[in-house]
């Protein structure tokens, strides 16, 4: 009736709106305006899985790194063991996979000095990161370090 007055709306039920996480669902009693953000957090780990902290709940970007779920970067050494088995990631933490070693033997196809293929060489070829790599005996003509800072 008109000459009532206004008596605010009560419920008991549980609101049951989506959360800003879109994860989960506000348990507060039925209210008006917006829901509350979620109190949930989640304990996320870095790229490398060497360290973790709580975030939370919705404000995490997972990005795919290598057979593991990284968020976040803790800027320490990475350490996983690259492919070669041999030798570990020296990169800071990263998402994604690590750079191939760098004496690999599919990255070094040269001698030292550049000029001759490694397949040329009469030595044994090299069958992982850890054998030398073969030298030539030809002379190199470029200034050594010291050289250049004179």
């Amino acid at each position: 009736k008109c000459n009532q007055k206004e008596v605010a709306f009560q419920c008991t039920k549980v609101c049951g709106k989506l959360l800003n996480c879109r994860k989960h669902r506000c348990e507060t009693i039925c209210h008006s305006g917006v829901c509350d953000d979620c109190p949930e957090s989640n304990e996320l780990t870095c790229y490398c899985g060497n360290s973790s902290k709580e975030i939370p709940c919705g404000l995490e970007k997972e990005s795919r790194s290598f057979n593991h779920a990284g968020y976040w970067s803790c800027f320490e050494k990475c350490s996983k063991t690259l492919t070669c088995k041999n030798h570990s990631c020296l990169q800071r933490c990263h998402a994604g996979q690590c750079q191939p070693c760098e004496t690999d033997v599919s990255i070094i196809v040269n001698c030292p000095c550049g000029k001759t293929k490694l397949e040329k060489l009469a030595q044994s070829t090299r069958q992982t990161c850890l054998d030398p790599i073969p030298t030539c005996k030809r002379y190199v003509r470029k200034p050594l370090l010291a050289e250049l800072e004179m």
